[in-house]
């Protein structure tokens, strides 16, 4: 299936039921693919290759992305309440405006990620990895960042974290806004 004809088919208006990923044969591979604005809420994507996907504005609300490489892809205002992204692939991810609270990120990569006004509280952060990530904006409270590595991680004035957490001993570096 050419790239031209699986956006066609993938990007429907977010009522539409997709049954592409229901198909027997289903690629995980869809690498670089535009997915802007679907709904994928609910659904198992785990293992996925999605590195340079557009999902910019899409639904993923309880979805399971465990273990998937979202490397460098685009979810620029996305919806990822409740989504579960153990151990996946971040690096380099843009998640800036992204709803991210409530969601499991036990061991994820986001070095280098861009979460510039994203939603990360409730989150599960535990043993993932913001190395040199922008949490310009970011919203942090009421997530516990204990094992969280976050050296050379960038924050300003308007970063909310933890009451009681010590950004400079975390290696966060502060820059004006």
């Amino acid at each position: 299936m050419s790239k031209s004809s699986f956006s066609t088919q993938v990007n429907p208006p977010k009522s539409t039921n997709i049954s592409y990923f229901s198909n027997p044969t289903y690629s995980n591979n869809l690498s670089g693919v535009d997915l802007r604005g679907v709904d994928l809420s609910g659904m198992d994507l785990s293992h996925a290759v999605l590195s340079r996907v557009n999902l910019i504005e899409a639904d993923l609300i309880l979805t399971k992305l465990n273990r998937s490489d979202l490397s460098h892809a685009d979810l620029f205002g996305t919806d990822l309440r409740h989504a579960e992204l153990i151990d996946t692939n971040l690096t380099g991810t843009k998640l800036v405006w992204a709803n991210l609270s409530g969601a499991t990120l036990a061991g994820a990569n986001l070095r280098n990620a861009d979460l510039n006004n994203a939603d990360l509280s409730h989150a599960d952060l535990s043993n993932a990895d913001l190395s040199n990530a922008n949490l310009k904006r970011a919203n942090l409270q009421q997530t516990d960042l204990t094992t969280t590595q976050l050296k050379g991680a960038r924050a300003n004035q308007y970063t909310e974290f933890p009451i009681g957490f010590d950004f400079v001993q975390a290696g966060v570096i502060w820059e004006e806004d």
